[in-house]
Order: structure tokens, then C-alpha cells, then sequence
């Protein structure tokens, strides 16, 4: 099964995603032993030492932390969505999202707890944090546009998510465990990307139908004939 149908499954096997995450993440740890126990040839030598790796741009803790932020507002925001939404597709979206970053979030404190590391807070995750809830304050208040308002910032919201991932998030992780995990989640965020703008891109295109759709004002004979002629006479 592709990534896409994984994360967008039904219920009854949406927990896949905890299970692969741990399978990777010992497949990971059995392939550091192996690569311990076997001296690298010298091919193998010269390429790594020929690519420099990505230099770290946070602590780990505080790399972790930013994704646990994007993770749980992902949470808080179909929580608050499914309060309000009548749309089919703006509440299953919700509920996969609920379903995937419980399961992501199970994982991140997880590799916090065996490397025993406290969650850290930065710059980022603080502002991500403050966005978020006044993202939720303003769309509680809406009285219509929820729906797209609730997409957009998905779409916004996850495309800042994998350049965060690919830029500090990933380079910063110490251990083979945190970074199979987040190379692994990776796609999960990928996916929800395309969904909401796939959904978010069929919203705005039924309306653009439905406006065009709509019959034109009708006209009155009034309006049809013009301004009334103005005639003088000469007294």
C-alpha cells in the first residue's frame, strides 16, 4: 500500500502506522549493529567522507519538540473543526488527522524517553505554538468560512512542517533512532499535505461552479429603456 492509502485507511487499520514506525525503528538499530561489527570498504570511506553530512541547527530535544508542536496542533485544530463542520470530507480529513499525529506523537515522546531527553522549547515552537492558538481563537469565532479557513491553514501549516523537517529538523537529530522516526513520519506529512490540497482545491472549485451557475439578475423594462428623454419648450 502506497503511503497515501496508508494514512488515509479506515479505522480498523490505522494502526499500521504505529506498527511500521517501530519496525523501522528497529530495522534501524539492527543495521547500526551490523554496520558496527563490519569495517566500511574503502569506496564506501571515501563517499561518506566526501559528502559532508547536514550540520545540526537545534538540540535534538528542541528538534523534536518543534514536530511534537506542528504534530499537536494538527490534533487540536480537527478537534476544533469537527465541533463546527458539517462537510464529509472537512470531518473524515479531521479524523484521519486525530488518528496519524496520536500515533506520531506516541512515537516522538517515545524516542524522548529512551534517550532520555526532556522536550525543549526554542524560538520556533513557541511561535508555531502562539499561531496555532490564535489560529483557533479565529476560526471558533467565524461565522461562516470555516471549512476553507480550516483547509488553508492545513495546507500552510504542513507545507512549513516538511521545510522545517528537511531543513533543522532532520539534520538535527543525533542518534539512528531520531532520525529513521522522523525520515519515516516524513511522509505521513507529505501525505496530509496533498489531501488538504486536494479537498481545499475542490472547495474552491464547486464554489467558482456554483457562482458561475447562478442565473443573472434580471433586468426591468425600466432599466432597459434608458434615461428618460428631456424635452424643453420655448415658452
Amino acid at each position: 500500500m502506497s503511503v497515501f492509502g496508508l494514512f488515509f485507511a479506515r479505522p480498523g487499520r490505522m494502526s499500521k502506522l504505529a506498527l511500521l514506525l517501530i519496525v523501522a525503528m528497529l530495522s534501524a538499530c539492527n543495521r547500526g549493529e551490523d554496520e558496527a561489527q563490519e569495517p566500511p570498504s574503502e569506496t564506501v570511506g571515501a563517499a561518506r567522507d566526501s559528502a559532508a553530512p547536514p550540520q545540526p541547527v537545534y538540540p535534538e530535544p528542541e528538534a523534536l519538540q518543534v514536530i511534537r508542536v506542528i504534530d499537536s496542533a494538527r490534533i487540536n485544530n480537527a478537534r476544533a473543526v469537527r465541533e463546527i463542520s458539517q462537510s464529509e470530507s472537512i470531518l473524515e480529513y479531521a479524523r484521519v488527522m486525530i488518528v496519524d499525529h496520536r500515533a506520531i506523537g506516541t512515537m516522538l515522546d517515545s524516542v524522548l524517553a529512551v534517550s532520555q531527553q526532556a522536550p525543549t522549547d526554542n524560538a520556533v515552537s513557541i511561535e508555531l505554538r502562539n499561531a496555532n492558538q490564535q489560529f483557533l481563537t479565529d476560526l471558533l469565532a467565524r461565522d461562516s468560512g470555516v471549512n476553507n479557513a480550516y483547509m488553508r491553514q492545513e495546507v500552510n501549516d504542513l507545507e512549513r512542517a516538511l521545510q522545517l523537517l528537511d531543513s533543522a529538523v532532520i539534520p538535527s537529530a543525533r542518534s539512528p533512532e531520531t532520525r529513521t522516526l522522523l525520515e519515516r513520519v516524513r511522509p505521513a506529512f507529505d501525505a496530509h499535505l496533498q489531501r488538504a490540497r486536494t479537498i481545499l482545491a475542490a472547495r474552491l472549485a464547486a464554489a467558482e461552479r456554483a457562482a458561475s451557475a447562478r442565473p443573472a439578475p434580471a433586468v426591468s423594462p425600466v432599466d432597459t429603456l434608458g434615461p428618460p428623454l428631456i424635452t424643453t419648450t420655448s415658452m
